[in-house]
């Protein structure tokens, strides 16, 4: 069998599937056929990968314009 990412923000190594950004990735599956044994039909799966809320506090900043 092999996997594919098609579309989205991910990577694939051997069979594990890393996100890289929030969207929508698209995974095909696909088994070749051998000998007597036909192609199997390739399997395309949909997922969302959302972004997690991330807080960001800036404290002690001072700023100077010129101008």
């Amino acid at each position: 069998m092999t996997l594919g990412v098609v579309a989205g923000p991910a990577t694939l190594a051997g069979s594990a599937l890393t996100p890289t950004g929030a969207g929508t990735v698209k995974v095909q599956a696909m088994q070749a056929g051998a000998g007597n044994y036909k192609a199997a039909i390739s399997v395309l799966r949909t997922l969302t990968v959302k972004a997690d809320p991330t807080t960001l506090t800036l404290l002690n900043l001072s700023q100077t314009y010129d101008g």
